[in-house]
């Protein structure tokens, strides 16, 4: 569990490496923060080995740089240090923000997205379910839903009423499960899409 007073101290000390983002699992900016110190080192590093370096202006630009990194790594250090720590915890500690986790949610969406693509080819391509179930009621919305897509922008409001009367239907079914409300294909969106 990542700590916020740990992630301030890794700012002040080692911020220069980016210490505190890579801490975080921010590893894309642990690097800008790493990349950019090195850069500054090479700077000096030229500064003092190229005699024909030694001029005002490129001096002016490296204490800048170097001014302007600095200063970033104290910010960051007082907004970890004020940071609220439910604020950090729900950032950085939830499972949402975690890596691996985040790869496990993409894989559980691909496959509820591949399962719902299966479920309705079944349904599209099936006769004969009972008028009035789940099935029946969802393929003709999905009829109604290809209707009012491939329909002309004047013609859509003519479609829309069967097509929210079928929505309750299901909704209805849907709440009789104990299972939440769907507004299918966006279907409030189905008028402004076209228009």
């Amino acid at each position: 569990m990542k700590n916020k007073i740990s992630t301030a101290l890794l700012a002040l000390f080692l911020g220069y490496l980016g210490a505190h983002q890579f801490y975080l699992n921010r590893i894309k900016k642990g690097y800008y923060y790493f990349f950019s110190s090195v850069f500054i080192c090479v700077l000096f590093y030229l500064k003092t080995k190229i005699s024909s370096l030694d001029n005002s202006y490129f001096d002016l630009f490296t204490k800048v740089l170097l001014t302007f990194f600095l200063l970033i790594l104290v910010i960051d250090f007082i907004a970890f240090l004020i940071i609220d720590d439910k604020t950090f915890y729900e950032k950085y500690n939830d499972y949402a923000s975690n890596t691996y986790f985040k790869e496990i949610q993409i894989e559980i969406d691909r496959y509820y997205e591949y399962v719902k693509a299966t479920d309705l080819r079944y349904i599209i391509n099936t006769d004969g379910f009972v008028e009035g179930s789940y099935n029946y009621l969802l393929k003709q919305l999905i009829e109604v839903y290809t209707i009012v897509t491939n329909s002309h922008p004047d013609d859509i409001r003519l479609h829309m009423g069967k097509f929210r009367e079928l929505e309750k239907q299901l909704n209805k079914l849907n709440e009789e499960w104990n299972n939440p409300k769907i507004n299918y294909f966006g279907s409030t969106n189905l008028t402004s899409s076209k228009s």
